[in-house]
């Protein structure tokens, strides 16, 4: 649950409860809020993106390490709500007295860093499942662990305090008055002037009928439905330079024991390599909200969707339907938050045109698909080198990258061609390699019909067409990513598989981003001048 529909669960006008408000610009702030509702419980918020990230722990925090306080993850709450003392009337969502019982600052244990720098550290813990925190309360001091648990449902974490000179046996709850009105629950319960204000909920969370929103509008044949029909489980805001996402169910499994957590968590991280090749780029989504081996969802047009960060690129249809309108909106990335708003949606690979949207009809790379017809890599890797013996013999530079799957990706960036003048090139460039391998090569188009052949497939090289992105991780059974190489890499032994989201990072810091020649402009020209003296000025 996020800020938006925390804020639908509140009726701020009949209120004093703020509905947001911007978070400081010095450090992080959190603040315990004990809440007597249904049963008693202390609201454990953390500032984080301009929101308060928010656990409820049933039975308080502790500040002997040897015990383990259940904290279950709930909505994110707006920052103001941090001075929130009051009474919210029975009938309502979350009725209860609520008083501050302890506030102050907050930071990751890492020291000398700014705030950007450290709700960084605070994302990537959070996605991760870990934040391990030091605290400057009244009540709370030192080193806290939050820590994600299995077994207790999605949403169940542990609050921890490390060991250190703040430690104690004694119960800290027993200091039990707000460090603001120095009221006790009951005497806040009791005070005629506490805040009151009412819901738009009702007390088991529903909306009451006057708020009940509407479901978007869809156009014939669309997906959205089926998408925004599956349940949410656990949702939560984030700010992300400025603009607000939602990202939820984040402890679903997308392969074996590697949860949707993960994956953010990857795309968060490699965001600086992954966007130069995606800005302002169309991209078509490959969603798989079930799974990396579950069935999938296919949507081109955003319908409205697109969060307010985002970028569209709006095409006329070329297959008109009844029910459908004459164009379509892509979805442009040019921003991390677009990013993670993909893969929350379920996307696990990201896959753009070859154009941009300033030249639509002029592709930027001419593009050849070594596509195995079984799992035989070292077949791909034997025709990748023939393929390279020809790219060297046009004298053409050139880039390559697993498919991040069983495949390999090779780039010849250009500019100012047509998509007609691109598909020629590959077809051309296809033709001299599969002379060079005939025994294991192939350029027909009919599947059954290549045995156990590499297909060199220049296909992709036509309007609208697309690629799986540098660094997108694939749906594959194990989250392999596309991963840029060397040439020198391109050799007996490769295996694809050894490329994932848990050491690409390391090696994009080791390496360097070796794909990044594929937006190199003086190349791009070089290569054009080469393949019109071949191709071009014959078609």
């Amino acid at each position: 649950m996020g800020l938006q529909e925390y804020k639908q669960k509140r009726t701020f006008a009949k209120t004093p409860e703020p509905t947001g408000g911007k978070a400081n610009d010095g450090g992080l702030h959190f603040v315990i809020q004990k809440h007597a509702a249904s049963h008693l419980h202390y609201d454990f918020r953390l500032e984080m993106r301009g929101v308060l990230k928010s656990w409820a722990v049933p039975k308080g925090p502790s500040l002997d390490p040897e015990v383990k306080r259940l904290a279950m993850l709930v909505e994110d709450h707006p920052y103001d709500y941090k001075d929130f003392e009051g009474i919210i009337p029975e009938g309502n969502y979350g009725a209860g007295t609520v008083i501050i019982w302890d506030e102050g600052a907050y930071e990751p244990l890492e020291k000398g860093l700014t705030k950007k720098e450290q709700e960084k550290i605070l994302l990537k813990g959070f996605f991760g499942g870990s934040l391990k925190i030091r605290m400057h309360g009244h009540k709370l001091k030192g080193e806290f662990a939050l820590v994600r648990t299995q077994g207790r449902g999605e949403n169940a974490w542990l609050l921890i305090k490390h060991k250190d000179r703040y430690a104690r046996k004694t119960d800290i709850t027993e200091k039990d008055t707000s460090v603001v009105s120095k009221k006790t629950i009951e005497q806040m319960a009791a005070s005629k002037t506490a805040a009151r204000w009412e819901s738009n909920r009702n007390s088991d969370g529903s909306l009451k009928d006057r708020q009940r929103s509407k479901k978007k509008p869809t156009m014939a044949g669309s997906n959205w439905p089926e998408l925004e029909a599956i349940p949410i489980e656990n949702e939560a805001d984030f700010d992300i330079d400025g603009c607000t996402i939602k990202i939820n169910n984040i402890d679903r499994q997308v392969w074996k024991d590697v949860t949707k957590a993960d994956l953010i968590q990857y795309y968060h991280s490699i965001a600086p390599y992954l966007l130069p090749y995606l800005k302002d780029r169309p991209l078509s989504l490959h969603i798989k909200p079930r799974g990396a081996m579950a069935p999938d969802l296919y949507i081109k047009d955003m319908e409205g969707r697109q969060p307010v960060c985002a970028d569209i690129f709006q095409d006329k249809r070329r297959h008109k339907k009844a029910g459908t309108r004459p164009v379509i909106d892509y979805l442009v990335c040019n921003n991390e938050a677009t990013l993670l708003y993909m893969i929350n949606l379920g996307c696990i690979d990201v896959n753009p045109w070859m154009s941009r949207t300033a030249t639509p009809q002029a592709p930027d790379f001419v593009n050849i698909d070594l596509d195995p017809s079984g799992n035989d890599f070292e077949k791909v890797i034997e025709v990748a080198r023939a393929a390279k013996t020809v790219l060297s013999k046009w004298k053409l530079k050139t880039v390559v990258k697993t498919s991040g799957k069983t495949g390999l990706h090779i780039y010849i960036p250009v500019t100012g061609i047509s998509y007609q003048q691109a598909r020629r090139a590959a077809e051309t460039i296809g033709q001299e390699v599969l002379a060079l391998v005939p025994r294991i090569a192939t350029t027909n188009v009919n599947r059954s019909q290549r045995g156990s052949k590499v297909f060199i497939d220049p296909s992709q090289n036509d309007y609208a067409d697309t690629l799986a992105a540098a660094y997108t991780v694939r749906p594959n059974s194990i989250p392999t990513v596309s991963t840029p190489l060397s040439w020198a890499e391109v050799r007996k032994g490769l295996d694809p598989k050894q490329f994932t989201i848990f050491n690409t990072g390391e090696r994009v810091k080791k390496k360097g981003d070796l794909f990044k020649n594929a937006l190199n402009v003086a190349w791009a020209k070089y290569n054009t001048g080469m393949l019109r003296k071949r191709v071009f000025d014959v078609i």
